[in-house]
């Protein structure tokens, strides 16, 4: 009889192909029983079991391990693009561009620097625009340094939550 023709013993492998090593290891009283209640509910034994769960933690600190990443650079990349582009930064909140004699001026959100035309009423206006005897209007300059003193003092307080202080 031929080696081929010998039938084996046991049960098959489980994973064809694949050598598995044994290995011995320490855990507290309260993960061994959280384990074997693990392994219980999802139909593996108890090996099965913790060999899922460290395979899956790799995947696992892999993947946020690279979100994490990505999050850092787009804040980074953010803080750079709102330093740079004021007038995006200013849009985005809000505010609007308008030309004057002076020179580029913003107007805050909610204000308009120009007078009410009395075209609608207010009974019938759906949302009337708040106007201000005197607007306050900012220049670009005037701005451009307010929100760099901002995004500075941002990065600062991130830099001292990276740095543990």
């Amino acid at each position: 009889m031929t080696e081929a023709e010998r039938r084996q013993r046991g049960r098959p492998a489980k994973h064809p192909g694949e050598k598995r090593t044994s290995h011995t290891f320490r855990v507290r009283d309260s993960i061994r029983e959280r384990l074997i209640q693990s392994a219980a509910e999802n139909g593996r034994s108890l090996s099965e079991d913790v060999e899922w769960r460290v395979e899956h933690s790799f995947e696992w600190q892999e993947t946020f391990g690279e979100l994490g990443a990505l999050r850092a650079k787009h804040a980074s990349d953010m803080a750079k693009i709102e330093h740079g582009n004021t007038t995006a930064a200013l849009h985005r909140l809000g505010w609007q561009k308008l030309p004057s004699p002076r020179g580029t001026v913003w107007a805050p959100p909610g204000v308009s620097p120009f007078p009410a035309s009395g075209f609608v009423d207010d009974e019938t206006a759906v949302a009337p625009i708040q106007v201000r005897a005197e607007p306050h209007l900012v220049t670009e300059d005037v701005l451009e340094g307010v929100v760099e003193r901002a995004v500075e003092r941002v990065l600062d307080r991130r830099s001292d939550k990276a740095a543990g202080t």
